[in-house]
This record gives C-alpha cells, sequence and structure tokens, in this order.
C-alpha cells in the first residue's frame, strides 16, 4: 500500500496542474476574443487617413502622415488620448491614459477587466503636447495583438529595410511622424522611463538609449529632440523597448 502511495500523489499533482493549465488557457482564449472583439469595433468606428505630402527638403520626394477622427471613440472612452499606428505590425489602435500606470495592464478599451490589457500613456506625460519623452505601454501578447507584434521590428528583414522606420501618432491637436533610432531588449530597469530631464541630461540620455540599440539606423539626434519610447515585455524577464525621435507635426 505504501508503495502506491508516492504515484498517486504524483498523480493528484499532475492532474490537478493539468486542470490549472486548461483553465488558464480557456481565460488567455476568452481575453483574446473580447479584445479582438474591441478592436474590431474601434477601427470601424474610427476614421484613420493616410496623407500624403511633398517633402520640404525634396520635392521630387513624399512623405506621410496618419490623421485619426478620435471623437466616436472618445464618447466610448473619455481616456483615449491619441491613435498610434506602425507600419510592418499589428499596431493600429487608439492608445488611453489613467491616472496611474496600472489599471489598463489589466483593464481593456471598454474598462472591463482583462489582462490583454490596453496601450496606454505614461499618466506623467501631457497628453496635449509632447515632453522630452512620450512612453507608451502595452503588453507583448502572444496573438500578436496590443505589442505583441513589435517583435517584427526586430526581425533582419525589417531593420535592412530603410523605407519606413516609422511611428505614427494622431492626437486631438496634432499629427506626428516619429523615425525609430533605437531598438533593443533590456532587464528590467526604469532608466528609459524618465519623462524631465535636468538641462544638459537629456543629451546623455539620449545618446545612452542610441546606444543600446541592437541596429545602427543611423540617425542623428539633438538634445533638442522629442522622442517617443515604446515599452513592452520580452519572455516575461526582460523587456522590449523601441525609441523614435519627432521628424514631423502636423496641425490639425
Amino acid at each position: 500500500m505504501k508503495k502506491l502511495i508516492v504515484p498517486i500523489i504524483i498523480f493528484a499533482v499532475c492532474l490537478i496542474m493539468l486542470v490549472f493549465s486548461g483553465f488558464n488557457l480557456v481565460l488567455w482564449y476568452i481575453d483574446n476574443q473580447d479584445i479582438s472583439s474591441e478592436v474590431d469595433l474601434v477601427q470601424d468606428i474610427t476614421p484613420v487617413k493616410v496623407i500624403t505630402i511633398a517633402d520640404e527638403k525634396d520635392s521630387s520626394k513624399e512623405k506621410k502622415y496618419i490623421t485619426a477622427d478620435l471623437e466616436e471613440i472618445q464618447n466610448l472612452n473619455k481616456e483615449v488620448k491619441g491613435w498610434i499606428n506602425i507600419p510592418f505590425t499589428n499596431v493600429n489602435y487608439p492608445y488611453v491614459q489613467h491616472k496611474d500606470n496600472s489599471y489598463y495592464l489589466n483593464h481593456s478599451f471598454d474598462k472591463s477587466k482583462n489582462k490583454a490589457g490596453w496601450l496606454f500613456m505614461d499618466y506623467r506625460n501631457n497628453a496635449l503636447e509632447l515632453d522630452d519623452n512620450t512612453i507608451i505601454y502595452g503588453h507583448n501578447r502572444l496573438d500578436g495583438s496590443m505589442f505583441g507584434s513589435l517583435n517584427n521590428l526586430t526581425k533582419k528583414n525589417y531593420l535592412k529595410d530603410t523605407t519606413e522606420h516609422i511611428i505614427y501618432l494622431s492626437t486631438d491637436n496634432y499629427n506626428y511622424v516619429f523615425e525609430i533610432f533605437s531598438i533593443y531588449r533590456i532587464d528590467t530597469t526604469d532608466d528609459y522611463l524618465k519623462t524631465a530631464f535636468k538641462e544638459d541630461e537629456f543629451g546623455e540620455w539620449l545618446s545612452l538609449m542610441k546606444k543600446r540599440s541592437m541596429y545602427d539606423f543611423g540617425v542623428e539626434l539633438d538634445k533638442d529632440d522629442k522622442v517617443i519610447t515604446l515599452s513592452t515585455c520580452y519572455k516575461h524577464v526582460k523587456k522590449l523597448v523601441i525609441h523614435g525621435k519627432l521628424i514631423y507635426q502636423q496641425l490639425k
């Protein structure tokens, strides 16, 4: 009888773990379905236009920006601060801002509980005017939603394609275009999450962020630049971080 006790215990533990894993898988699937429905909704009701204009420096070339009409989705969620679009990814969503940086880690666009969360701006940032460093967070979802497709930007074919290392933003006041200058994975730290800097501090910070990049984008930086930072998890133990500098803004 004693010889049977250990195998029975092992079997029971394995069974419990199997049931627990299955339960979590079901919850993960439900969260994904809910988020997918919300993404479809906000994309369906939000007019997002791509505007192409002549390059001021070279009239033979063109550049573009996006502009989003946020009025209808702001009626659904008054915390909507803008729209973000990143070529070569699935990122084409509104982003929100709460009074803290924890709420939208486990609440979706409609403010229901959801572990997929939603894209959100750092609560310290000024949503109407850019800070030195404007930060947007999102979960790295396995299904590619939220910031799950930012991994695409680490692939060799993307890094070597110099045509569109771009992040587009559209807010209530402006349409912005940022050029990516740094992509890296790093152990959890908060030095890249600063939003305000003392005099002479910002230039050093820019140099450090650029130096970390896994690829040299060849982008020149200046202490007067404005920066956007995208932050997401990478394999639960690291962060995937992307920085872009403002290269164009258009008053709406």
